[in-house]
């Protein structure tokens, strides 16, 4: 079902975000009752810190994201058959060179 597969990506992320920080919790914590130091631990655990940053539809919100380019393709459209109907309404009554005439 096509219609659900956003949210279910979404909730599948956040559920192995969680299950990743409660396992991670588990282990740093059995580390430190082993004697290792936290700092230890920490860089064991996370030696490179990411950052992770939504290049594209940082909202999440397919809506507008589609809409902002969903717009501008239906005005160029409906430009180009309105341009389109006119030279071709002017080709059919033969008044292209009365219409061409008067633009100077």
């Amino acid at each position: 079902n096509a219609q659900m597969s956003t949210h279910s990506g979404l909730l599948q992320r956040d559920v192995r975000t969680a299950v990743g920080t409660l396992s991670a919790g588990i282990e740093m914590a059995a580390r430190n009752k082993r004697g290792e130091s936290a700092q230890a631990v920490h860089v064991s655990m996370e030696p490179i810190h990411t950052q992770m940053v939504a290049l594209f539809n940082v909202s999440s919100n397919y809506e507008q994201f589609l809409g902002a380019a969903l717009i501008p393709a239906l005005l160029h459209i409906l430009a180009m058959t309105a341009g389109a109907w006119t030279v071709g309404r002017e080709l059919r009554d033969r008044t292209l060179g009365e219409w061409l005439g008067a633009g100077g």
